[in-house]
């Protein structure tokens, strides 16, 4: 029994070793346990935007025109579009001389939005 005991919890803690592993590799955050509510909230709710990391910000939204609700947030928050600074995939948005750079990546079931400021 003492050694089942010793096996489960070295099964747990390669689980949340991968799982903090998959979701900083992915979502550039090491809470795997909100990376994944988030996930779920956006594949089978309504929702369209949840923010995961406070430090760089980092948002998870719905895939569905998911290029126009973050540019409709940061106009929201105050924010122009910089159309000619954009590069590849970071958009970048100014307020106030203050630039925010977007690195912004889209799949089939999400959008991944990460903020940097300048």
């Amino acid at each position: 029994m003492h050694q089942k005991r010793k096996v489960y919890i070295l099964l747990l803690l390669i689980v949340i070793i991968l799982s903090t592993t998959v979701s900083f590799i992915r979502f550039n955050t090491i809470n795997f346990l909100k990376t994944g509510a988030a996930l779920i909230r956006i594949t089978s709710n309504n929702d369209t935007m949840i923010m995961v990391q406070e430090h760089p910000k980092v948002y998870i939204s719905s895939s569905k025109d998911a290029m126009n609700l973050l540019k409709k947030f940061m106009t929201e928050k105050g924010y122009d579009e910089l159309v000619n600074e954009r590069l590849s995939s970071t958009l970048v948005f100014e307020k106030e001389n203050r630039k925010v750079y977007v690195q912004f990546s889209l799949n089939k079931y999400y959008s991944l939005w990460e903020l940097n400021e300048d």
